[in-house]
């Protein structure tokens, strides 16, 4: 299989370069998307269609029959946003986290991290899992920042892993984080559950 590029890539020395402006699928899909990166170095970290974004909105795209695995901050659409909205979005992408440089392997269907944003009408059928400790979420992995809304997001792909926390649309929020996190309109139907534990297991 060729491996993607994550546009926006991690480098070596934990250095991003971040997307930032609009990328408007118009309601084209994309296929077969294909990262594995188990090497446990930063260029694992912030990978999906995009590793990191920086005030932008992505829009109106399918990503079907892909695979996207990494270190840390795993997301079919984007591994590390920061002041991004996400709308009208559709993936059953398996996506996978493997926690490394002592960091958890936080992911999302839909982003991995997200400091400050919106997702709208984003639907996540494919699971999402973790190594050995992740924080997971069926839409979104961890939240940051000081407002994040989720309205009119489906989840039906499963979410499993160990060790941290998990939900069907929220990992968790980031320790010591102030961020307020507005769940509206929204569905679970993904399975949720810890391999090692029943802690810090939701369905929301």
């Amino acid at each position: 299989k060729y491996t993607w590029i994550p546009i926006g890539a991690n480098t070596e020395n934990n250095t991003a370069y971040n997307f930032q402006g609009t990328f408007d699928g118009q309601g084209y899909s994309i296929k077969g998307l294909y990262f594995c990166d188990k090497s446990a170095t930063y260029t694992s970290w912030r990978v999906g269609l995009f590793g990191s974004t920086q005030n932008a909105t992505i829009r109106d795209v399918r990503i079907l029959n892909s695979t996207i695995q990494g270190g840390a901050f795993v997301g079919a659409f984007v591994g590390h946003a920061e002041n991004t909205n996400f709308a009208d979005l559709y993936t059953d992408t398996i996506v996978k986290a493997i926690h490394s440089q002592g960091h958890a392997g936080e992911a999302g269907g839909i982003v991995g991290k997200l400091t400050t944003g919106k997702i709208d009408n984003c639907w996540n059928a494919g699971d999402v899992t973790s190594g050995t400790y992740g924080h997971l979420g069926g839409i979104l992995g961890v939240a940051s920042g000081t407002e994040i809304v989720m309205s009119n997001c489906l989840n039906t792909g499963d979410v499993t892993g160990s060790g941290m926390r998990i939900g069907g649309f929220l990992g968790c929020i980031a320790e010591n984080s102030k961020c307020i996190v507005k769940l509206r309109e929204s569905l679970n139907l993904g399975n949720v559950s810890r391999t090692d534990s029943d802690k810090n297991v939701g369905s929301a």
